[in-house]
């Protein structure tokens, strides 16, 4: 437990510790041929140091995007700023954001300064750490909307595209059948290579899967492939 002697002697011990801190810098300010501080400089720090706001870096957030914060539509695209006015403030609080986890970019406009993301997820976890979660929810959402209808719309023109190339391929093979046709070489044409063709005149829609199983008896879809491969030599080289 500490004395009465212990308790008297700790200010003093401060208040002659700060006073020769106070010392030191003029001295240090004389040598560099500048003027220093004054004396009581170590004292006005101390009570600087001791009224010092403390900071809340999710309400100063919050505070920032209420002053001067924005989000974009999200089913457009993914931005929010928060605009100020004040270049320190804002380098203030691009650090705060740093500190915080965040990735800021910073831009000047118009002569202010504006901290943005451009990140779908940084922007989520802003908006839910402001205490925004159900804005957070919107972005994630279209986020979503955006990945289904990106999906299907690849999936629509992969579509296109196979019934495209199906569609090129029968009409090649139906040109160079209807030329086997007109010539000798139809009659002499192997059962097997006649009932392909008679299939594909009969079918000209359907894709050599779909043709392999009219076949009697049905084929693969290989095989089916490799008897229009057989057609489509033969009619070169009736030509």
């Amino acid at each position: 437990m500490a004395t009465m002697k212990d308790i008297i002697q700790s200010p003093l011990l401060l208040a002659l510790g700060l006073f020769l801190k106070g010392c030191d810098r003029r001295v240090e300010a004389r040598l560099q041929r500048r003027v220093g501080p004054p004396l009581i400089q170590p004292f006005l720090d101390l009570v600087k140091l001791s009224t010092k706001e403390v900071i809340i870096p999710t309400s100063a957030v919050r505070g920032a995007f209420l002053a001067g914060g924005s989000v974009t539509d999200p089913e457009k695209r993914y931005h929010l700023e928060l605009t100020g006015s004040h270049a320190q403030a804002s380098r203030e609080m691009s650090a705060l954001l740093t500190e915080m986890g965040f990735l800021p970019r910073s831009v000047r406009r118009g002569g202010a300064t504006v901290i943005y993301f451009k990140q779908s997820e940084h922007i989520e976890d802003l908006l839910t750490t402001i205490g925004a979660p159900a804005s957070a929810m919107d972005v994630m959402t279209a986020k979503v909307d955006k990945s289904i209808r990106n999906g299907a719309n690849r999936a629509m023109n992969c579509d296109m595209a196979n019934v495209n190339k199906t569609l090129d391929a029968a009409e090649e093979q139906l040109t160079a059948i209807e030329r086997l046709r007109g010539g000798s070489a139809w009659e002499s044409l192997p059962e097997k290579l006649r009932q392909t063709a008679q299939l594909r005149l009969a079918y000209p829609e359907l894709s050599l899967a779909q043709l392999a199983e009219h076949c009697d008896p049905p084929v693969t879809k290989s095989c089916m492939n490799h008897r229009m491969r057989k057609l489509l030599e033969k009619a070169r080289e009736q030509k």
